[in-house]
């Protein structure tokens, strides 16, 4: 390989691996926590096979060094609120172990996607689940200039599209 392409072709760095035998996650701790500055706001489209469409808006507020805190409010897809916010408080690092797979049944390809956000350059993640009864897989899509969670999520049960999340919005 040369030079350039090692410039080029970058993987998520070895220091983010969070625990033996599994891959490095897209981002660190403390890259989440800058990624997702009180007032971050996003707005994510979920669908699945089961209960159609909804759409979440996550915003960050009153984080600390150690902790974000968060508001979710879902909606239909014509804006009607479901049901009342809900508060979140997660430790970053949990943020981060949300992305933490077993090395062996996950790829990591450098991708460009033509998302709802615009073309992004992207770590995307391929991860199988072959203990299970059934062949499933999930595709992420993490943009490299947006950490925090997946632009994009695919995942597919024996071939089959069951579940959607597209970031729609990121301010």
């Amino acid at each position: 390989m040369t030079l350039w392409m090692l410039l080029i072709f970058q993987l998520p760095p070895q220091m983010n691996v969070m625990a033996e035998g599994h891959a490095p996650t897209p981002y660190s701790a403390d890259e989440i926590r800058e990624g997702c500055p009180d007032g971050r706001t996003t707005k994510t489209r979920l669908w699945s096979a089961e209960s159609g469409t909804t759409v979440m808006t996550t915003r960050f507020h009153s984080g600390t060094p150690e902790q974000a805190t968060f508001e979710v409010i879902s909606a239909n897809e014509q804006g009607d609120r479901i049901g009342q916010p809900q508060e979140g408080k997660a430790a970053w690092s949990e943020l981060q172990r949300h992305a933490s797979f077993p090395r062996e049944h996950t790829t990591i390809e450098e991708v460009t996607l033509d998302a709802d956000l615009g073309p992004k350059a992207c770590w995307k993640y391929t991860v199988t689940q072959p203990d299970s009864a059934q062949a499933i897989v999930t595709e992420y899509w993490f943009a490299k200039d947006l950490p925090g969670p997946p632009i994009l999520m695919v995942q597919r049960v024996n071939n089959r599209k069951t579940m959607t999340m597209t970031m729609i919005e990121s301010n």
